[in-house]
């Protein structure tokens, strides 16, 4: 028993509150589900998600496994892998490791997550990314329509 506590104690220091907050909240506004429905669905009371979202209590690892397995389940789609990143990323910054491979195959994101950076600083960098890729694509989609004008 004093072993288990130690260890729990030891992976509880590396969790990032803020980002676990911000992370809930963000999981919140992408499923569109109520917190009671995602309190069901992760197996906790709807009070444990109003903690999740104000960083005052750390999301227990069996929980978020739990709630990203019935997101998956519930979900299809886009949705799925955009609220599929957001639980990889809420797992990391409670401080648990998480196995993403089904997440991305996009070798920048790979090499982001390599960096091994704290999880809020990862998310900035794969934001960048992402926003950086959105410009791409609409200059492209700009410049087709342009194309096609003069055709």
């Amino acid at each position: 028993m004093q072993l288990r506590g130690s260890v729990h104690a030891m992976h509880a220091q590396y969790w990032d509150r803020g980002a676990v907050s911000r992370l809930t909240n963000e999981l919140i506004d992408e499923t569109g589900l109520p917190r009671t429905d995602l309190a069901s669905l992760a197996g906790v009371a709807p009070s444990q998600i109003s903690r999740w979202s104000s960083g005052r209590t750390r999301p227990g690892q069996a929980r978020l496994e739990q709630l990203r397995a019935s997101l998956a389940d519930r979900l299809g789609g886009e949705p799925a892998d955009r609220v599929d990143r957001t639980m990889v990323a809420l797992t990391r910054a409670a401080g648990y490791p998480v196995d993403d491979q089904r997440v991305t195959e996009d070798p920048d994101e790979q090499n982001i997550r390599a960096l091994g950076l704290p999880p809020a600083e990862t998310e900035i960098l794969l934001s960048l990314r992402r926003s950086q890729r959105q410009q791409l694509a609409d200059l492209a989609e700009d410049l087709r329509r342009r194309n096609e004008k003069r055709d």
